[in-house]
């Protein structure tokens, strides 16, 4: 009798060692040994070109867009104190104190102002740190597509992220949104290596522990990350035969070590101006990641552009759908021999002290916002029910009972990398919408750790299209690429158009060629307002922000230049002060004035 074929879904169920342990890939799975050592040059030339492009609609004019509001909280910018907001932060301890009391994490603060005081303050300077955060990015997305399902998914999934509009325009603001991006990538890489390499290399989980403290450091949205993850390694631990605590552990030490950060996201917590509908905010991400925000298509637009954006979205569906359907192709192979767990009391000791570092906060942060204190001190609650999912978690990991036989066949029909790149594209998004049910906490921006792994999914389903083996599907591929070729150029060209929200620069420049000796600058207090000092440097000793009358009591004969965002009312004071004055003259630039006001 002839050998019998092999089944490879019943080899990995009798596999020893569990979701962690020894697994050999099956020889009709990936690709062969003489097909990996012809690595063919053109994938790499692709992947060149596509990281060059990339870089270069990055890099494209980065100081030609005006200054806005959000870059104006990058540390190391000189602003006059007295009028500005946020004001200036040039050292460390005044930076470090104004971040924890931002709304964001501190983290890329903190690395930002020495950046800057090593090498300036340029538009061009602080915008650069994005861009390269952006295309080490499109780098990862190739790894990561690659290390999926092959090297066409890997080149789809960074063309994808490379000329992406939403990721292109973050890319060139300075902005934390490119870097925590980065590091969701990063992090999940990391992740996936930890589970892969032997206990003779510690570093991928090491990295991967210290890869995703610092983004959950960046950005709150980046809890959303780390949750899916530990879901991730959860249900790989349940639907195993041996199963594996190990990772586990190891997620659970990071959420206690991390539990002081998310008291700071309670003391931080404040009215936000984030409203975006649910359904929109997942339309929108549907749409390729926010393909054509921040510029978005509108009435005005071409028509055959609405269109394809309406499109766009029930095409990725379609996309998703037959990437979560397709076939399996590989069995990844796993650690081998598992890295060492913490034990419970390494995990006390942890939860003992983060408690400690928790309840000195809430007496400093008491201090600020007493109304908190009950809420602050229920987050030392966080750390200590780690503690003790990490206890229960090895009384029923390893029964083998029906209620988790469903986790065993997602594992069966999913690779455990395909398996993750899923949940992380959508899991995160469920959490926020439910969030955002409670609090208006959807942001497109900050959907943007999330939809490198949506992408990846989408390159995905284009490459199952292209590799079909009905005679019709070079001809759907083909069509695919043209119809996305297309709508990720217009999406590149919308991005590099956008205005920003207020035209800054054109309102600062036409006000200096027309300012005189005695005149005075009223304005309002105000972050709207910021972004225009750093065009008119030198002239503090104009601003009035809050003692207009006295200014005129002061030079009676003196002109006045309002400058007022559109959106921005004049407030009372300078209203009454300017009641005796004519407006003579208006600059008017893309979202912002500035009226003069004479004597009459």
């Amino acid at each position: 009798m002839g050998a019998t074929r092999p089944n490879p879904r019943r080899e990995l169920i009798a596999l020893p060692g569990g979701a962690f342990g020894n697994v050999q890939t099956p020889p009709e799975f990936g690709p062969s040994g003489r097909e990996k050592a012809r690595a063919p040059r053109s994938w790499l030339l692709v992947l060149l070109l596509i990281l060059l492009l990339g870089a270069w609609v990055r890099i494209y004019e980065l100081d030609e867009r005006s200054f806005s509001h959000v870059e104006s909280y990058f540390p190391g910018i000189a602003y006059p104190d007295q009028v500005s907001d946020p004001t200036s932060r040039l050292d460390f301890w005044s930076n470090f104190i104004w971040a924890l009391n931002d709304v964001h994490g501190p983290l890329w603060y903190v690395l930002m102002l020495p950046y800057a005081q090593l090498f300036g303050a340029s538009l061009f300077v602080i915008r650069l740190q994005a861009v390269i955060f952006g295309v080490l990015s499109i780098a990862l997305m190739y790894i990561l597509g690659t290390r999926v399902k092959d090297r066409l998914t890997g080149l789809l999934a960074a063309a994808f992220l490379a000329f992406n509009g939403h990721h292109l325009f973050w890319s060139q603001t300075a902005r934390f949104y490119a870097m925590a991006c980065l590091l969701a990538l990063l992090s999940t890489w990391l992740l996936l290596q930890s589970v892969k390499t032997s206990t003779k290399s510690r570093w991928p989980l090491a990295l991967y522990l210290g890869i995703t403290y610092a983004g959950l450091a960046t950005l709150h949205y980046f809890w959303a990350v780390f949750v899916t993850q530990v879901l991730w390694a959860l249900l790989m631990t349940l639907a195993e035969e041996k199963p594996s605590r190990s990772l586990l552990r190891w997620q659970v030490l990071l959420f206690i070590a991390a539990s002081p950060l998310l008291t700071l996201v309670v003391y931080q917590a404040r009215p936000m101006f984030l409203g975006d509908r649910t359904l929109t905010a997942v339309k929108g991400y549907l749409t390729f990641g926010f393909l054509f925000a921040p510029n978005p298509i509108d009435v005005s637009s071409a028509e055959w552009l609405i269109w394809l954006s309406a499109i766009l979205p029930w095409l990725a569906l379609l996309l998703l759908g037959a990437g979560v359907l397709a076939r399996k192709t590989k069995i990844s192979a796993t650690l081998a021999n598992e890295p060492r767990a913490p034990t419970l009391a390494v995990l006390a000791i942890a939860t003992v002290a983060s408690c400690v570092v928790i309840l000195f906060a809430i007496d400093a942060a008491g201090a600020v916002f007493a109304h908190k204190t009950t809420l602050l001190r229920l987050t030392v609650l966080l750390p200590l029910s780690a503690f003790a999912f990490a206890w229960s978690v090895r009384f029923f990991a390893g029964r083998r009972t029906n209620r988790f036989l469903w986790m065993r066949r997602v594992s069966l029909r999913l690779e455990h990398d395909r398996l993750l790149v899923l949940l992380l594209a959508t899991v995160p998004v469920f959490l926020i919408a439910a969030l955002s049910q409670l609090v208006p906490f959807f942001a497109p921006r900050a959907m943007l750790l999330f939809t490198p792994f949506l992408l990846i999914l989408l390159a995905y389903g284009v490459s199952c299209v292209a590799t079909g083996k009905r005679k019709t599907s070079l001809v759907g591929a083909g069509v695919l690429v043209v119809l996305l070729g297309v709508a990720h150029a217009a999406s590149v060209r919308s991005s590099l158009s956008a205005p920003g929200p207020a035209d800054y620069k054109t309102a600062a420049l036409s006000l200096l060629d027309e300012l005189q000796e005695s005149d005075w600058i009223f304005l309002r207090r105000h972050w709207a307002t910021t972004p225009i000092f750093y065009y008119l440097k030198g002239e503090a000793r104009r601003f009035i922000a809050d003692d207009f009358a006295g200014a005129f009591d002061r030079r009676p004969d003196a002109r006045a230049w309002v400058i007022r965002p559109e959106y921005l009312p004049m407030p009372g004071p300078m209203e009454d002060a300017l009641r005796d004055r004519c407006r003579s003259d208006s600059i008017v630039a893309h979202g912002i004035r500035v009226d003069l006001y004479d004597p009459c």
